[in-house]
């Protein structure tokens, strides 16, 4: 998979996180690649230093996590980019050490329909005690019912719209963070090509603890991605039935 560019979405609310989202896109830039970023209604402490940002296309649209991903990548395919890192933007410290690294691997994955960035064990150990049990379950659940087995939450993967943006369309607006677990589920029930490329993406030292308003978040993103491998089931098996059969 040749990535060509990169889609993410924003939503700078304080001056703390215009900051931090500021920076680490700015360092995200380094890869040269064009990012194409569909925005939430920032502040314009954050807008007004992100447009500095050459390769940056940042523009206003969705109200809800899933609208402004839609978006993004209705945006990346009207410029004829077929094979998308899409990431959360807020990874400073994995675009700092990982992405070059994960992008050279997912080279080797030709033939894929998704790749993965997985966290390797040791990395995955050092995240909060509560988002590693969600995260966990989720991984396990997933790997008994599709039969795929790495770790699916860490965030950043790499796409390839021909083959998944029927499935990106399908995804239903209020998912949340669910959308990621359903495109992957579909690819993999489909029969695509998912890979998963392991790594030492470590957790921030400033998210290693976590408080009750976090665990609350953390069940509510497994709620999310739940519902996502469900539908993803549902889904497939609709577009199953309704498949027709030859003639016998």
């Amino acid at each position: 998979m040749n990535t060509t560019a990169i889609a993410t979405m924003t939503a700078a609310r304080s001056d703390q996180e215009a900051a931090a989202l500021a920076a680490a896109i700015q360092q995200l830039s380094q890869l040269g690649l064009p990012i194409f970023a569909a925005d939430a209604g920032s502040i314009a402490a954050f807008t007004d230093r992100v447009r500095q940002i050459s390769q940056l296309e940042l523009w206003q649209e969705g109200t809800t996590l899933v609208q402004q991903i839609k978006a993004c990548f209705r945006r990346v395919l009207k410029t004829d980019h077929r094979v998308v890192l899409y990431t959360e933007p807020d990874k400073r410290e994995f675009f700092e050490s990982g992405v070059t690294s994960f992008l050279e691997e997912t080279r080797g994955c030709q033939a894929a329909s998704a790749c993965i960035a997985a966290r390797d064990p040791e990395s995955f150990a050092t995240f909060p005690p509560i988002q590693r049990s969600a995260e966990r379950a989720l991984n396990d659940v997933a790997s008994n019912i599709i039969g795929f087995t790495t770790d699916m939450l860490y965030g950043p993967l790499v796409l390839d719209l021909e083959l998944a943006a029927t499935y990106l369309d399908q995804v239903p607006d209020d998912l949340g963070w669910g959308w990621r677990t359903y495109v992957i589920a579909r690819c993999v029930l489909a029969g695509k090509q998912v890979a998963s490329v392991a790594g030492p993406f470590c957790c921030p030292l400033e998210q290693r603890t976590e408080n009750s308003r976090d665990r609350a978040y953390r069940l509510t993103q497994l709620k999310q991605n739940v519902e996502g491998l469900r539908l993803a089931l549902e889904h497939s098996q609709s577009a199953f039935s309704a498949s027709p059969t030859k003639n016998q």
